[in-house]
Formats: structure tokens, C-alpha cells, sequence
């Protein structure tokens, strides 16, 4: 930077008006660098003419009273920390890093439209995919810097799957023989439920009223001598074929579910109630519930294995991630909640916060 004398005698005289409590030792400065011998001179500071000798001593006595200047050290460390601070920020945001697109970004983007559409990207698709995701890339920095990414529930949750799903990780699928151990362990959760084929007249309560019950009675009287019987016409099938008790229960509720495992086989019965009116109910077929072989339910047994050793790794990993937290919350909660688990937890009685270590 160059400078003359005399810029340099006027930016003197400006600190010592914006600064008063030091004008008397930068007033005396000014005076001294000027050639003037009475600092109490008032006269305006023209025509300097200073030797390059005289020059370059004074100059360094300048720099020795600024080294030892407060003032000059607190405007420079708070230039430093503005500086450092913006630059910090700059760089979180990713404002100042540029946007490369990598091979591997092409190679994924590529590989995402080979999944969606069953193809490669022609040149101009893959020219398309690039402009979007550097148009992507730029709405999220961007958005960081605003910091539109704070207080956002959509962005939390995402981050806390992300955050259970390294857990998943450490997880390696199960051997046979760990398979044949969990399966001889669980053998009653996959056999298979009883069955029964079954068909069905119904009559509605909500066209006959009461007369549901009279002519459901009729129809039984006429099912059991081997005469022809027309129910109501419904969306409900006449005929359910390899049904369990759950699927029953589904499709025709929970009382006639309950009726038909309790028939016997090759009767008819009724009226039997359902949230569609009067049903007239025969069961036709009736096999009982077997336990199937490993190997027809493997992929099964594979999955809840696997479910459960990423359940266990999941608590694992929070258990040592929540060690390094303290959490607050008001002891109201504690004490509204008599049944809530309470281990580890210290309730403040001097304060409104419970404290959970």
C-alpha cells in the first residue's frame, strides 16, 4: 500500500477526533510526525517536508506506538475474528466450495435411471440429470445458509433414520445353522392356522327390519329338508374356501367367525349375527393347523431374525449415544405419569426440571 505523509498526518488527526480519550497522546503524535516541536500548535499541517532519513525514523517510532497501542490490538483481533468467523461460515454453508460433478455422481445418476426406467440415459437424458442435480445441489446450500434446514420436523426425523440405519450396518445376515436354531426356538409362531371352506346365505336387517329373523328361520327349516333357499343379494361371498379364523373375522366379523369354528361340520346353522344383518352358515371342510418345515417358511424365519438382530443394534447404538447427553425435562411429567419407568431418573425438588443423567 503506498501512502505520503501527509494522508498519513490525516488519518492521525481523524482517530484523535473519533477516539477523545486518547487525542492528547495521538495530538502529540501527529504534531511530532508533522515536524511541529509544540503539540499545542494549532495551525493546520501543510506543506510537510520530510527527509527520507528523518522519515523512515519516524516512521518506525509510529510502529513501536502502534505495537503498544490497546486500541490498534482490539481493532485488529476483532478484524481477525469477523474475518475467521465469515470465512467459517462460508464454509459450512459450502457458499465458497465450488460444485463438482464427480464420475460416481454420474455413475449414480445413471444407475437410478436404469432402475426407474429400465434403460441407460441417452446423452441429452444424462446432460438433463447433471443440470438437475446441480440445480439441486445449489436449493440446498443455499437453503443451509438461510438456515432453512433448523427447526424442521421432516429434516430431524430423516436424520434420526439415517442415524438408525448406520446401526443396521454392523448386522450380518444369519447362517443355516443360526436359522435352524431360531426356527426350532419359534416353531409355534409359523405354523399354520387351522382352515375351513364354508358357505353362507345371508339375510339384511337393514331391508327386512325385523323380518330378517323370521325369514332366516324359514330359509333354515327349508336348508334342512334339502329345499332351494334365495338370501339377500350383497358384496359378501357366498363361499369362503381355505379361510382361518382371522380371515373370517375380517370378512364377515367377529361373532360369525366365532360360530363357524364352533359348527360342526356339514350342518347348517342360524341365524347367526354379523354386521350385515342374519347369516345361515354351513361348514364344509375343516383341516387342522401343522407346523411348517423350515425350508417352507425360511425366507420368513430369515426376515425375523434379521429384524430382530437390527432392533438389538439399533437399542445398542442409542444406548452409547445417550450416555453422552444430560436431558431436562419438568418433573410435572414424572409426576403425572405414576406408571412411567423412572430408573436413572433424579427429579429436582428445588426446581422445575427432572434431570435424567
Amino acid at each position: 500500500m503506498h501512502f505520503t505523509p501527509q494522508g498519513l498526518a490525516v488519518s492521525l488527526f481523524s482517530i484523535r477526533r473519533a477516539y477523545p480519550l486518547g487525542q492528547h497522546r495521538a495530538h502529540g503524535l501527529l504534531c511530532w510526525f508533522a515536524g511541529k516541536t509544540d503539540p499545542s500548535a494549532q495551525k493546520p499541517f501543510y506543506g510537510l517536508n520530510i527527509g527520507g532519513s528523518v522519515m523512515r525514523l519516524r516512521i518506525s517510532a509510529l510502529l513501536h506506538w502502534l505495537k503498544g497501542e490497546p486500541f490498534v490490538h482490539f481493532v485488529a483481533l476483532g478484524a481477525l475474528i469477523f474475518i475467521a468467523a465469515y470465512a467459517m461460515d462460508m464454509g459450512a454453508n459450502g457458499q465458497n466450495t465450488p460444485i463438482t460433478v464427480t464420475v460416481q455422481d454420474l455413475e449414480r445418476l445413471r444407475a437410478q435411471s436404469l432402475q426407474q426406467w429400465g434403460r441407460e440415459p441417452a446423452a441429452p437424458e444424462l446432460q438433463t440429470l447433471v443440470q438437475d442435480f446441480v440445480r439441486e445441489e445449489v436449493l440446498v446450500r443455499e437453503a443451509r445458509a438461510q438456515g432453512l434446514d433448523q427447526d424442521d420436523q421432516i429434516v430431524r426425523r430423516r436424520l434420526a433414520q439415517k442415524m438408525e440405519f448406520l446401526a443396521n450396518q454392523t448386522v450380518e445376515p444369519p447362517t443355516a445353522a443360526e436359522l435352524r436354531t431360531y426356527y426350532a426356538r419359534h416353531a409355534e409362531r409359523y405354523a399354520q392356522p387351522p382352515v375351513v371352506d364354508l358357505e353362507q346365505y345371508l339375510f339384511r336387517t337393514d331391508l327386512r327390519g325385523d323380518g330378517a329373523v323370521t325369514a332366516a328361520r324359514a330359509a333354515l327349516r327349508n336348508l334342512q329338508t334339502g329345499q332351494p333357499v334365495l338370501g339377500d343379494a350383497s358384496m359378501l361371498p357366498a363361499q369362503a374356501l381355505g379361510q382361518d379364523e382371522m380371515q373370517v373375522a375380517r370378512e364377515f366379523g367377529a361373532e360369525f367367525a366365532k360360530a363357524a369354528w364352533a359348527a360342526p361340520t356339514g350342518v347348517w346353522i342360524g341365524p347367526v349375527v354379523s354386521p350385515f344383518g342374519l347369516h345361515l352358515v354351513r361348514v364344509n371342510l375343516r383341516k387342522q393347523g401343522v407346523v411348517a418345515t423350515l425350508d417352507a417358511v425360511r425366507d420368513r424365519v430369515s426376515a425375523d431374525l434379521l429384524n430382530e438382530r437390527i432392533a438389538a443394534a439399533r437399542e445398542q447404538n442409542f444406548a452409547v449415544l445417550r450416555k453422552k447427553y444430560a436431558v431436562q425435562w419438568p418433573a410435572s411429567v414424572t409426576q403425572a405419569s405414576p406408571q412411567a419407568p423412572t430408573a436413572g431418573v433424579q427429579v429436582s425438588t428445588t426446581g422445575p426440571l427432572g434431570v435424567q443423567p
